[in-house]
């Protein structure tokens, strides 16, 4: 980021990625074209990768959400790239975070039921050789 006003915008933008640019305009002190044209240069400078809708539970097609704590027997890039690739697979595929200390990568999923998790996981994550070890850990409900 640039500046000051690039990391304001961005920070809104984690707040509500529907802002308008007058509304974002308002906030950090520019014109919503000025807004606009930052937002487009943080847009093709790879800052800023897209948007994402929040869901009420009632209307969640997938409300099952199961977390995975990954021990693996390597992390080279390779085949961290690997993983990732056979993670994104995954329809309901929501994050992933390569970590320090007990575990190596935590994965969050995003599922419509226990059968479509555990189909996925006896062919894509049991047969994946450098997943040594998986502690699933499944969301009973959000704070």
């Amino acid at each position: 980021m640039r500046d000051s006003l690039d990391r304001k915008l961005v920070a809104e933008l984690q707040v509500d990625a529907w802002q308008t640019y007058v509304s974002l305009g308002e906030k950090v002190g520019l014109s919503a074209s000025a807004v606009q044209r930052r937002i487009e240069r943080l847009k093709r400078e790879g800052l800023l990768v897209g948007a994402r809708a929040e869901v009420s539970e009632e209307a969640n097609t997938r409300p099952l959400k199961i977390f995975l704590l990954l021990e693996l027997v390597s992390d080279t890039k390779g085949d961290l790239d690997r993983l990732s690739a056979m993670l994104r697979g995954f329809p309901g595929f929501a994050n992933a975070y390569v970590t320090i200390g007990a575990t190596d990568v935590v994965v969050e999923l995003d599922c419509e039921s226990m059968e479509e998790f555990q189909s996925w996981s006896m062919t894509a994550l049991n047969s994946d050789a450098n997943v040594r070890h998986c502690t699933t850990l499944v969301n009973l409900k959000r704070l």
